[in-house]
């Protein structure tokens, strides 16, 4: 705005500055000048600029001046919108670059969506449970190795104990073991060996035993639960039998109630018409025998009069026809009457079996609920009976095996115990002497070898258990270590999901406001570009202006110096006819002439004024809509 007004200042200075106008006219152009009408140059200011002059004025040198100042001013106008072009075009290119590039980041983003999908609950409830289970087996597998530990401790010490017993008996006994050594070494080593075999075979025995015993148990309890679920699903047969006789009672009932309020509805219908019919006859017979005994009073009247023959004939005939009648109107009444006895009898029944209809509808209902419900369990229950057939099948057939194979297992154990036997005997045979000497050593002796060895033996399966013990922790606790990282694992794909879920919400508000920087860049643009072409429409009046004033005022002074003024007025008169059309069409529509003098450049002035005020106050107001945008 302070631009314009600068421009409107500089134009108005033009005015002021030709000295050669009367001083009528100067006051007229400042007035024309104070009430400026930027869009309408054929208005007041060209109105005022085709007044008549007295004089014919010559351009002066500082309207020359003043109108190269304007035209400068709207040359720098000009380099400045088209500049703001320049910036405009800039900022509508990076504007498209970064929708193109926000745009690329959308689709990448949904296309890693794609490829991050969402973690099934089930799954990570999975996980989740065999993280528990293995910590559960980790927590299970350090108390057993406790417990082994301990044992350990214990059958060490006892092993301790055990050999150094032997060592002070081997110590008292070192000169008859010297002279027994090898004797002693086949004793033990039957003894042994026997001992062995003997403990083996009891084991064997036993373990035998208790499989026998635990496979006889468990087919029993398979067996009694095989009969158990048979006569369940035998009950349960009868109760769908049952249920089902039930039912079609149930739907024979409701089949008898619907029956029965069909023929009862049929029977009303029926009375009904009866007694309607009924009725209409009652009308017609009292009607007759109103008429009938109207006749007879007629009679009676006739025979009290005159009791002739035929008259009292006529009383007669006419007596029977009432009787009749009567007769027939008392028959009417009893048969109504009956009638709506048997309508109100037969209506009780309709609406009593009507009444009965929703509980027997109720009661069929209830049983095809049961009946199915019956029917599931029986299908439940079968199922289970084919099941427990086949567990008690493989029972058996493992009860089978097992006893094969243990009674192989007894015979190998008897025949190594046998073998060891014999082995024993002969060697104590052959040591009878030499144990008689040393009978109660090596009486205690070999009790002593024998708890040594069990306790070591003993010590060596405590820390084999300890070992597995220790195994066991270990394996648990891969165990434990793989369930957590699968869990991680559906963690780390879950906030994988959400962060893209997240990354493709944040591109699309990216990519909407870029969106929308890019149209307010594309209407930045075009109105720039409006601007520039009016700024430079502007630039092209203020040139033509200048370069008229210019060579008017150059042949001015050549007219003065050559003395030839008329010749100067011919001149003014040709650059006047030369002015810009759109002076000649603001003169013409003010209804006036333009002056044949100098004042086509006063004139001109005007038309200055009006093009820089509405150029520059068109540039002016774009800048600061720019200004505030960038704001």
């Amino acid at each position: 705005m302070k631009q314009a007004k600068k421009a409107l200042a500089v134009a108005t200075s033009l005015l002021v500055a030709t000295q050669s106008v009367t001083p009528a006219f100067a006051v007229s152009a400042r007035n024309a000048a104070a009430g400026l009408d930027a869009t309408n140059p054929a208005g007041p200011a060209a109105n005022a600029r085709v007044m008549q002059a007295n004089q014919k004025p010559a351009p002066t040198k500082e309207a020359v001046e003043a109108a190269r100042a304007t035209m400068q001013q709207a040359e720098k106008k000009a380099a400045e919108a088209a500049e703001h072009v320049k910036q405009a075009t800039e900022h509508d290119a990076d504007a498209a670059a970064t929708l193109k590039k926000k745009q690329q980041a959308l689709n990448e983003a949904q296309e890693n969506l794609k490829k991050t999908p969402a973690v099934d609950a089930a799954a990570h409830k999975t996980k989740l449970e065999a993280q528990q289970l293995a910590q559960q087996d980790v927590k299970a597998a350090e108390h057993n190795k406790e417990i082994a530990a301990g044992k350990l401790a214990d059958a060490a010490k006892a092993s301790v104990a055990a050999h150094a017993k032997v060592d002070d008996a081997k110590k008292q006994l070192s000169e008859l073991q010297k002279q027994q050594e090898e004797l002693k070494g086949k004793l033990s080593a039957a003894e042994k060996t026997k001992t062995q075999a003997t403990k083996n075979l009891e084991e064997v025995k036993r373990e035998a035993a208790q499989r026998l015993q635990n496979a006889e148990k468990a087919k029993r309890e398979k067996h009694d639960e095989l009969v158990g679920k048979q006569t369940e699903a035998g009950q349960q047969q009868a109760l769908i039998t049952k249920t089902e006789k039930e039912l079609a009672d149930a739907t024979q009932r409701i089949a008898e109630l619907a029956k029965t309020i069909a023929e009862k509805d049929q029977k009303i219908q029926e009375l009904n018409k009866q007694i309607a019919n009924l009725k209409t006859q009652k009308k017609t017979i009292d009607s007759a025998l109103a008429t009938f005994k109207q006749g007879l009073d007629e009679a009676e009247a006739m025979k009290n009069r005159n009791p002739s023959p035929e008259n009292i004939a006529t009383y007669n005939i006419a007596k029977s026809w009432y009787d009749d009648k009567k007769k027939a109107q008392d028959k009417n009444i009893q048969d109504t009457q009956r009638a709506e006895e048997e309508l109100r009898a037969r209506t009780a029944e309709r609406d009593a079996a009507n009444n009965d209809l929703p509980q027997a509808r109720l009661d069929e209902k209830t049983k095809k609920e049961g009946l199915a419900a019956a029917k599931t369990k029986l299908k439940s229950l079968r199922q289970q009976v084919e099941r427990l057939q086949k567990e008690e099948t493989d029972l058996k057939t493992t009860l089978d095996d097992a006893k094969a194979a243990d009674e192989a297992s007894i015979e190998e154990s008897t025949q190594e115990l046998e073998e060891a036997t014999d082995a024993l005997d002969t060697i104590r045979e052959s040591l009878r002497d030499v144990n008689t000497k040393v009978q109660d050593l090596t009486h205690d002796l070999p009790t002593l070898i024998a708890k040594a060895e069990r306790a070591e033996r003993k010590h060596k399966d405590d820390k084999r258990i300890d070992t597995e013990a220790q195994k066991a922790i270990n394996e648990a606790k891969v165990r434990l270590a793989q369930a957590t990282a699968d869990l991680q694992s559906l963690e780390l794909q879950k906030q994988k999901h959400a962060d893209a879920l997240k990354a493709v919400d944040t591109a699309t508000a990216a990519v909407t406001e870029a969106q929308t920087r890019k149209t307010r860049a594309a209407e930045e643009l075009a109105e720039t570009k409006a601007a520039l072409a009016n700024v430079q429409a502007d630039l092209t009046r203020a040139r033509q202006i200048y370069t008229e004033l210019e060579a008017a005022y150059q042949q001015h002074l050549h007219d003065q110096q050559s003395g030839d003024a008329k010749a100067s007025h011919k001149r003014a008169h040709k650059a006047q006819k030369a002015a810009p059309k759109h002076m000649k069409a603001a003169a013409k529509k003010s209804g006036k002439n333009l002056p044949k003098t100098g004042d086509s450049f006063v004139a001109g002035a005007f038309d200055l004024i009006a093009f820089a005020g509405a150029g520059l106050l068109g540039a002016s107001r774009f800048a600061a809509k720019r200004n505030k945008q960038d704001n």
